[in-house]
């Protein structure tokens, strides 16, 4: 992940920062371990849950969310989009 951040020289001196990982973190770094996908699928969902006061339940998409899926995933499946910076 650390490969992607595009920080420039000039503001990590200026902040007196000698790396960049001082400045940003993981979920593995701040836990002391690797969390299992399915730990952090459950630590989203109990997240969202509690942030907007809702339900979240497992079902399937509509009509109009497979249209808009199918609309959107030209642009955001490109390599042009997963390997910008």
């Amino acid at each position: 992940m650390f490969e992607l951040l595009k920080v420039s020289p000039e503001k990590i001196s200026d902040k007196f920062i000698a790396s960049v990982f001082e400045r940003v973190t993981t979920v593995e770094r701040e836990l002391g371990r690797k969390p299992r996908a399915e730990e952090v699928r459950e630590a989203m969902r109990a997240g969202f849950e509690k942030s907007f006061g809702v339900v979240l339940t497992q079902g399937e998409l509509t009509a109009a969310e497979e249209r808009l899926a199918a609309e959107l995933r030209p642009k955001y499946a490109s390599q042009g989009w997963l390997k910008k910076r």
